[in-house]
C-alpha cells in the first residue's frame, strides 16, 4: 500500500513539473513589456515606416505609392524634428529651400532655425494645407518641402478694370491679362456631367459687346451675403454680376439664330452677383 501511495505521489510530481515547463514561459511572454513604435509615438506616414522598420520588415510603399521617389524616401529617414534654437546644415538646407520656393526674399547662409524661420515654415504650412501649424518642421513635413509637390508662395492677383474695346479689337494679344467687368448674364451654358458652367455675358446692355467665359466647378462655389446658406446652381438672364477674370484670347461661336461673333474669351476666377 505505501509503495503504491509513493508511486501515486511520484507521477503527480513528474505531472506538476512537466506542466510548469510550459506554464512559466507562457507567463513570462504574456508579461513582457509592449514595443511601442517610437517614443514620443508619431503619426501617420512615420509612424508606419518606425513600425514597419522595428518588425523587421521595412515596406517603402507608404511613401513611394504616393509619388515620391527613392531618393526622397531615403533622405527622409535621416529628418529630424526643425525646430527654433536648432543649427546644422540642414537648417540652411531648409532656408535655401524657403528662398527657391519664393517664401524667403534673400539668400542666406545662416543655419540657426530661428523665430522669424519659424514664421516663414508656418506660412509654408499653412499654403500647403496644415491647418494648425506650430513653428516646427517634422520629418513628414519636410518630406513634402523638399518635394515636387511643395506648393510655391501664392503673389495675390491684381485685376484691373479695361476699356471693354480696347481689348475685343485684339484679344489675343492680351492673353494672361487680368481684368475686372461688370457684366449682364445672357444664357448660363451647363457642361454636361461637370460641375463646370460656361457663360454669355453682355457689357454696359450692348448686345453688340460680349464676353464668352469659363466658370471652373462653378456649382460647387461657395457664396458668401444672402447666398451663403442656399448657394447658387443656375444664374439667370439678365442677372447683374462682377467678374474678376484672366483673358484667354479670342473665341467664336455661333448663336442661336445662326450668327457668328468673334468676342474676347476669359477664365472666371471671381464673381459677385448683385441679388
Amino acid at each position: 500500500m505505501k509503495a503504491r501511495f509513493l508511486c501515486k505521489v511520484k507521477l503527480q510530481l513528474m505531472m506538476f513539473f512537466i506542466l510548469m515547463a510550459f506554464v512559466i514561459p507562457s507567463v513570462a511572454f504574456a508579461t513582457e513589456p509592449e514595443k511601442r513604435a517610437g517614443s514620443p509615438p508619431y503619426s501617420g506616414i512615420l509612424s508606419t515606416i518606425i513600425a514597419e522598420k522595428e518588425s523587421g520588415t521595412p515596406q517603402k510603399s507608404s511613401i513611394l505609392r504616393q509619388g515620391y521617389t527613392e531618393a526622397e524616401y531615403q533622405a527622409f529617414l535621416e529628418y529630424r524634428l526643425l525646430k527654433v534654437g536648432c543649427k546644422g546644415e540642414d537648417v540652411v538646407r531648409l532656408k535655401a529651400r524657403m528662398y527657391e520656393l519664393g517664401y524667403f526674399k534673400n539668400k542666406t547662409n545662416n543655419d540657426t532655425y530661428t523665430e522669424t524661420t519659424a514664421e516663414y515654415v508656418n506660412e509654408f504650412l499653412r499654403t500647403n494645407g496644415y491647418s494648425s501649424p506650430n513653428g516646427t518642421m517634422t520629418p513628414e513635413q519636410q518630406l513634402l518641402f523638399y518635394s515636387k509637390f511643395a506648393i510655391t508662395k501664392q503673389t495675390p492677383k491684381v485685376y484691373e478694370r479695361y476699356s471693354y474695346k480696347d481689348i475685343a479689337r485684339n484679344a489675343n494679344s492680351y492673353i494672361g491679362l487680368l481684368c475686372k467687368f461688370t457684366t449682364r448674364v445672357v444664357q448660363q451654358i451647363d457642361i454636361p456631367g461637370s460641375s463646370d458652367i460656361e457663360l454669355l455675358l453682355v457689357m454696359n446692355g450692348n448686345t453688340e459687346q460680349l464676353l464668352y467665359g469659363y466658370v471652373e466647378g462653378f456649382k460647387d462655389w461657395k457664396w458668401g451675403g444672402s447666398l451663403k446658406e442656399t448657394g447658387v446652381a443656375r444664374l439667370l438672364v439678365n442677372d447683374k454680376i462682377e467678374i474678376e477674370c484672366e483673358l484667354l484670347g479670342e473665341y467664336t461661336f455661333q448663336s442661336t439664330d445662326g450668327k457668328w461673333y468673334t468676342v474676347p474669351l476669359v477664365s472666371i476666377d471671381n464673381m459677385t452677383l448683385y441679388d
